[in-house]
């Protein structure tokens, strides 16, 4: 597809005026103004006490305190360059501005909010009345048929094969039941003389444990006996052979004692050796 040529594209677009782009009136941003801190706490705008009852206040210091808030106001809030506003010239000497109202219909002011006592009933509420059923529409066209007695089955010849199958089927598994019965309780009857067998076998068992233990006991006991007799028989013949190898051993350790003193010089004459 070629491309229309520029002379084409300036003859499908024309402008009234050239595009240019849009000059900006106003700065972007706002300059800072300056804010003075303040403190309600200490503020005289701020009301103390009963804030249902109005609060009356004489006129003099009211209008001195609109005034010099006015003026702190339009000098924190004048702009540089922006022309101050015109204020309320200043009363005559023995004159004051006061508060007079311009309304059509004029109001009396008084502490007391006057107060009236208003009833009203409303009307019973009425139940909901029931939600209809939803009832889709119908679509299609209505058609009918007419089936004579007979022609799709006979009731009397189709149920005896379902009859025959239920009640074969109940009768098989009373069958099963009464057989598992029945095996249930030679099972039960097998496991209790197996347990009677077991326990006369048990007791048999303790009974000849019972004996032997006593048999070992005995046993133990006649060969503690005659090792305590063996032990007394060494200590005896220890004792009657003690002395006869002490009168052995010392029948001539007294003589032979004597000769070895003399002979290493312990008796001697003093005579002689002198």
């Amino acid at each position: 597809m070629p491309q229309p040529s520029q002379t084409q594209t300036q003859q499908l677009y024309q402008h009234a005026a050239e595009p240019k782009p849009v000059q900006q009136r106003k700065a972007k941003y706002r300059e800072d103004e300056p804010t003075l801190p303040s403190n309600i706490m200490f503020d005289r705008r701020v009301v103390r006490g009963n804030t249902y009852a109005s609060r009356m206040l004489p006129a003099e210091p009211v209008l001195h305190l609109a005034s010099r808030n006015a003026q702190a106001s339009s000098s924190t809030r004048r702009a540089p360059g922006r022309p101050r506003a015109i204020a309320t010239p200043e009363p005559v000497h023995g004159r004051r501005h006061m508060d007079v109202q311009t309304d059509v219909y004029l109001e009396e002011l008084t502490d007391v909010v006057p107060e009236t006592d208003t009833t009203t009933q409303t009307d019973a509420f009425l139940d909901r009345p029931p939600t209809p059923q939803f009832v889709p529409p119908k679509t299609g066209v209505d058609t009918a048929t007419q089936i004579e007695q007979g022609e799709l089955f006979n009731f009397d010849a189709e149920v005896e094969p379902l009859l025959e199958v239920l009640v074969g089927k109940v009768l098989e598994q009373a069958l099963m039941e009464v057989l598992e019965e029945d095996e249930l309780a030679a099972m039960r009857q097998h496991q209790e003389h197996f347990e009677a067998i077991r326990s006369a076998d048990l007791v048999a068992a303790q009974r000849l444990e019972a004996a032997e233990r006593r048999k070992m006991e005995e046993k133990e006991r006649r060969l503690k006996q005659e090792r305590e007799r063996k032990e007394r028989e060494r200590v005896v013949r220890a004792k009657v052979a003690a002395p006869a190898f002490a009168r052995g051993y010392l029948n001539g350790i007294v003589k032979n004692v004597f000769q070895q003193l003399q002979d290493t010089g312990y008796f001697y004459d003093p005579v002689e050796r002198e």
